[in-house]
């Protein structure tokens, strides 16, 4: 299947947040019409409630692992709409944050962004990838899809105490990354997922320090953002 370039999402992006800015829009949680002239993704309340709460890296094992958005609420309804419907979910507005928040992670150091490999089947039905999409936001840092995910999506769906399988790609260009490797992935909710691709990689003999993903949907992050949705409630009251 074709991957498509970075420079399409680029211009994809561009048009969509011109498009925005001039016709005006729904905001992609709550569904609230946004005024002409604002190119966001989110009203002012969706905003504060899960993307402006504070986030600070959080420790799985000896990795250090950080999300963009709080999986709850918007963020939630957006990303399970585009998984109901196959529909590509929207990332304009997204680079400037997530590659501030990478450079944050990496603190200046060189590294190589691994998304972590979807299911066959998954892949064949959307026609898709969001961490493989995540990751090309990651520029300019270098890319490496050598991860692939072995195990069957249907036994995940059903039994979510099965662990994941992966394998690492042992030949193809580029070849294996000798930098230091983060990991990248769409939602984190128990870390079982980035926990196996750690283990796989370092198995392999490939360095991991710390994996970055779009939501983060443990317990005490959305505990967090309710707090914080709470409080901007009783100020806008």
């Amino acid at each position: 299947m074709a991957r498509p370039s970075a420079g399409k999402f680029m211009i994809d992006n561009w048009l969509s947040a011109t498009g925005r800015a001039l016709f005006g829009a729904d905001c992609a949680g709550c569904g609230r019409a946004l005024p002409v002239g604002n190119a966001a993704l989110w009203c002012a309340c969706c905003t504060v409630a899960v993307i402006l709460a504070p986030r600070q890296p959080s420790a799985l094992g000896d990795l250090v692992v950080t999300a963009h958005y709080v999986y709850t609420g918007p963020v939630a309804d957006w990303l399970v709409r585009a998984k109901l419907t196959g529909a590509q979910p929207r990332l304009d507005g997204l680079d400037g944050g997530w590659r501030a928040q990478m450079a944050t992670l990496t603190q200046g150091r060189r590294c190589v962004a691994v998304p972590i490999g979807p299911h066959a089947g998954r892949l064949t039905e959307r026609g898709w990838h969001l961490p493989d999409l995540l990751a090309n936001l990651t520029a300019p840092l270098p890319i490496w899809r050598g991860l692939r995910r072995t195990d069957c999506g249907a036994t995940r769906r059903v039994d979510r105490q099965t662990l994941p399988q992966f394998s690492v790609r042992t030949w193809g260009w580029p070849q294996r990354p000798r930098l230091p490797i983060v990991l990248i992935d769409d939602v984190i909710t128990s870390g079982a997922t980035v926990a196996a691709a750690a283990a796989t990689l370092r198995a392999a003999g490939l360095t991991v320090i710390a994996a970055m993903c779009l939501a983060d949907a443990r317990p005490q992050a959305i505990a967090h953002a309710l707090e914080m949705a709470g409080s901007c409630r009783a100020e806008r009251a």
